[in-house]
């Protein structure tokens, strides 16, 4: 497993990204929480709870090949996120590509989580290439740190 060295800038890129797939996120389950039907409860309302409710968002890298062992990863940490209760998984991506079934599989995992998921490209020169671009059409949201490419 490679780590990534984040120097004050990236880090800067990489709490931007974060917060934009955050806020997406919650924009979303505003969304498919309105109720379009005027209320007819004439009771007072209860004093508003103060405190904030922090979402929970989990990370993980994949920076190379797309593989099986990528695959079992997506697998544990989709797991991990819906068993705590998290509101977002942010993938930080760099990868040249990969095998096909093992795209598919990271697709359909993706695509029938319960935890919404945000493909970052990122470090800045990273890329999505072959593999990559169908697992960030998966993901529930998409964001580019500058000077990255997909495709």
């Amino acid at each position: 497993m490679s780590h990534i060295k984040i120097h004050r800038n990236h880090k800067r890129l990489l709490t931007l990204g974060w917060l934009l797939c955050a806020l997406l996120v919650l924009y979303a389950l505003g969304m498919a929480d309105t109720d379009t039907k005027p209320s007819t409860d004439t009771t007072a309302a209860a004093p508003a709870d103060t405190s904030i409710a922090r979402p929970l968002v989990y990370t993980m890298t994949i920076d190379g090949v797309i593989d099986v062992v990528t695959n079992e990863r997506i697998a544990a940490a989709l797991k991990e996120c819906q068993e705590n209760g998290a509101s977002l998984l942010v993938i930080l991506l760099d990868t040249p590509g990969g095998f096909t079934t093992s795209t598919w599989s990271i697709n359909k995992q993706l695509l029938n989580s319960p935890v919404p998921v945000c493909v970052f490209i990122y470090p800045p020169g990273a890329r999505a290439g072959s593999a990559g671009v169908y697992i960030t059409y998966a993901a529930n949201f998409a964001a580019m740190a500058p000077s990255t490419n997909i495709g």
